[in-house]
């Protein structure tokens, strides 16, 4: 292994749709494990990361990124091939993954800290850096099942880097936070690559990507497809994203469901052009369980930079399906952008529930609108007053 943190040699990982866990179901699964679908969620993957080096996981929903993080993490194991890691590992795959409903964020930070193989002594002398670094002051000794995602993102982001890891592997759960708290994080991760710690992370942000990583993989169906320089994954994971292939975040069950149908101009066709009015049509459902939110649509250019952002005066369609339909001006220089569908935290305006998201391409001609962040329309009135006199 020599100088390599992690190795994977033609690693697959193989689940039987439907199949149920416990002592109670064993018999009856062993008996029907043959004639069950089987569901391979990664094939023949192999690949080496050395020490010290960070590396991005990207592709669409189902590829298989967060499978291969919980076979690195030593959550589960693989059907076949194997998996080498050397080093302390730390791992935020899940929002709340560690962490205890009924206890406070004090007890939880002794929890986690302990299952990550720290001693009460050595968590006792972080404690302060853990709970400031995660902006809990106020709320560390309230139980956790009253926080918001942002909240569990942030108290679980901030053990791990803590624990002091040589391999941390972090699943899309930094997308939960709000924007100051990721600009923190990704500096901290930055940190941590030239502090010689190994770094492993999966998004959908390519801007943080190409902030955080120095390699990327790209996986679609379970296998590698493309592997290079995080620049070169970026940009070939913005090139295959189809128009209007619907990307959703994974925040864990959060009970609602977000579909975006189709965005198009207002006057008719398919082509989006800067300054005119598009239409965006969308489907929502959500659970029993979902008693608050708010529906909000948010424009990013690919770099992650917010053009506009809104909220629906309408509430969620609670225990029940709506239609959404959205109408704004596109308001954005030509380029590639991602149109989000989200819902978010009423009291906690940065943390998203649920979100979905569409690739769109907007075009113009005009040369002047080529370095502009925005296309915002401006009334022009010039008036001639009088001649020069030679």
């Amino acid at each position: 292994m020599s100088d390599h943190a992690i190795v994977l040699e033609e690693v697959s990982k193989r689940y039987y749709l439907g199949a149920r866990g416990g002592l109670r179901h064993l018999g009856r699964e062993l008996l029907r494990r043959d004639a069950r679908e089987q569901l391979w969620a990664l094939r023949d993957v192999s690949f080496e990361l050395e020490a010290g080096r960070s590396l991005a996981l990207v592709g669409p929903n189902g590829a298989g990124k967060s499978t291969l993080l919980k076979l690195v993490s030593r959550v589960t194991k693989p059907t076949s091939g194997s998996v080498r890691v050397r080093g302390r590992l730390a791992s935020l795959i899940e929002i709340g993954a560690g962490f205890h409903a009924e206890l406070t964020g004090r007890e939880n930070v002794f929890l986690n800290g302990a299952i990550l193989g720290m001693s009460r002594r050595e968590i006792a002398r972080r404690l302060d850096d853990i709970v400031a670094f995660a902006e809990l002051e106020r709320f560390i000794d309230t139980p956790v099942k009253r926080y918001s995602s942002g909240m569990f993102a942030r108290l679980g982001f901030s053990v791990a880097i803590h624990t002091d890891p040589e391999i941390l592997l972090i699943d899309e759960v930094l997308a939960v936070g709000d924007a100051r708290f990721r600009r923190r994080s990704y500096e901290r991760v930055q940190e941590l690559t030239r502090e010689h710690r190994t770094v492993v992370v999966v998004s959908h942000q390519m801007s943080m990507v190409r902030r955080v990583c120095e390699r990327g993989i790209m996986l679609e169906g379970g296998r590698v497809t493309f592997s290079g320089s995080a620049e070169a994954v970026a940009r070939h994971y913005e090139s295959s994203t189809s128009l209007y292939a619907t990307l959703r975040e994974d925040f864990g069950d959060s009970g609602i469901e977000i579909d975006i149908l189709d965005v198009l101009p207002v006057r008719g066709g398919r082509e989006l052009t800067t300054g005119e009015q598009i239409r965006l049509r969308g489907r929502i459902r959500c659970g029993p369980d979902v008693d608050h939110g708010v529906l909000t649509l948010s424009l990013h250019r690919v770099d992650d930079l917010v053009i506009l952002v809104d909220r629906s005066p309408q509430p969620l369609p609670v225990a029940g399906t709506a239609e959404v339909e959205a109408t704004l001006p596109l308001a954005a220089a030509p380029g590639r952008y991602y149109l989000h569908l989200s819902v978010r935290d009423p009291g906690e305006p940065q943390s998203v529930h649920e979100d979905a998201c569409v690739a769109i391409d907007v075009h113009g001609d005009d040369p002047y609108l080529s370095a502009a962040v925005a296309a915002v329309p401006v009334s022009w009135e010039v008036t001639r007053t009088g001649e020069l006199v030679p």
